[in-house]
Protein backbone atom coordinates (compact mmCIF):
# COMPACT_ATOMS: atom_id res chain seq x y z
CA UNK A 1 0.00 0.00 0.00
CA UNK A 2 1.32 3.95 -0.59
CA UNK A 3 1.72 6.07 1.68
CA UNK A 4 -0.19 9.35 1.39
CA UNK A 5 0.23 12.18 3.34
CA UNK A 6 -2.65 13.20 5.23
CA UNK A 7 -2.07 16.96 4.17
CA UNK A 8 -1.30 18.17 0.59
CA UNK A 9 1.03 20.69 0.87
CA UNK A 10 2.94 22.84 -2.15
CA UNK A 11 6.42 22.41 -2.97
CA UNK A 12 8.52 25.83 -2.32
CA UNK A 13 5.92 27.44 -0.28
CA UNK A 14 6.87 28.61 2.77
CA UNK A 15 5.28 26.67 6.14
CA UNK A 16 5.15 28.21 9.44
CA UNK A 17 7.25 25.89 12.09
CA UNK A 18 4.76 26.17 15.25
CA UNK A 19 6.51 23.60 17.11
CA UNK A 20 9.12 20.93 17.55
CA UNK A 21 8.81 18.07 19.92
CA UNK A 22 5.91 20.09 21.24
CA UNK A 23 8.19 23.30 22.45
CA UNK A 24 9.35 26.18 20.48
CA UNK A 25 11.98 25.76 18.55
CA UNK A 26 15.15 28.11 19.16
CA UNK A 27 17.91 27.18 16.59
CA UNK A 28 18.18 24.82 13.56
CA UNK A 29 19.72 21.93 16.19
CA UNK A 30 16.16 21.80 17.28
CA UNK A 31 15.43 20.19 14.04
CA UNK A 32 18.82 17.59 13.88
CA UNK A 33 18.42 13.83 14.53
CA UNK A 34 14.96 12.22 14.80
CA UNK A 35 12.30 14.57 15.30
CA UNK A 36 8.83 15.82 14.97
CA UNK A 37 7.71 19.08 14.35
CA UNK A 38 4.40 21.02 13.54
CA UNK A 39 3.55 23.39 10.82
CA UNK A 40 0.61 25.89 9.79
CA UNK A 41 -1.24 24.78 6.78
CA UNK A 42 -4.07 26.31 6.53
CA UNK A 43 -6.29 26.74 9.54
CA UNK A 44 -4.69 23.23 10.59
CA UNK A 45 -1.20 21.93 12.42
CA UNK A 46 0.18 19.85 10.63
CA UNK A 47 2.36 16.89 12.08
CA UNK A 48 5.94 15.75 10.31
CA UNK A 49 7.88 13.21 11.42
CA UNK A 50 11.27 12.23 10.30
CA UNK A 51 15.17 12.89 10.55
CA UNK A 52 17.15 16.31 9.53
CA UNK A 53 20.69 17.43 9.70
CA UNK A 54 22.26 20.61 8.83
CA UNK A 55 23.12 21.68 5.48
CA UNK A 56 24.69 25.30 5.66
CA UNK A 57 21.71 27.63 6.97
CA UNK A 58 19.39 25.53 6.66
CA UNK A 59 18.18 21.68 7.27
CA UNK A 60 17.50 19.08 5.16
CA UNK A 61 14.50 17.06 6.69
CA UNK A 62 13.18 13.63 5.62
CA UNK A 63 9.88 13.05 6.48
CA UNK A 64 9.12 9.34 7.03
CA UNK A 65 5.74 7.21 6.74
CA UNK A 66 5.32 6.31 10.48
CA UNK A 67 4.33 3.21 9.76
CA UNK A 68 6.89 1.73 6.95
CA UNK A 69 9.59 4.11 7.83
CA UNK A 70 9.88 4.89 4.13
CA UNK A 71 10.83 8.23 2.76
CA UNK A 72 8.00 10.41 1.95
CA UNK A 73 9.16 14.32 1.57
CA UNK A 74 12.23 16.37 1.56
CA UNK A 75 11.61 19.51 3.62
CA UNK A 76 14.54 22.28 4.00
CA UNK A 77 14.32 24.12 7.44
CA UNK A 78 15.40 27.52 7.77
CA UNK A 79 14.63 30.88 9.42
CA UNK A 80 12.46 33.34 8.55
CA UNK A 81 12.73 37.04 9.88
CA UNK A 82 8.94 37.20 10.09
CA UNK A 83 8.15 34.19 11.28
CA UNK A 84 11.00 32.39 12.97
CA UNK A 85 11.23 29.13 11.90
CA UNK A 86 9.65 28.16 8.07
CA UNK A 87 10.08 24.26 6.25
CA UNK A 88 9.71 24.01 2.41
CA UNK A 89 8.66 20.89 0.62
CA UNK A 90 11.51 19.92 -1.94
CA UNK A 91 11.17 17.90 -4.59
CA UNK A 92 14.74 16.10 -4.70
CA UNK A 93 15.51 13.60 -3.25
Amino acid sequence: MTFMPAEPVASGKPYTVVDVEERSPGSLDDFVGERTFGLSVGTRTSRVHGVGRLDGDSVRFVEKDSAAGKDVRVWRVHRSPETGFVAEQRAAF
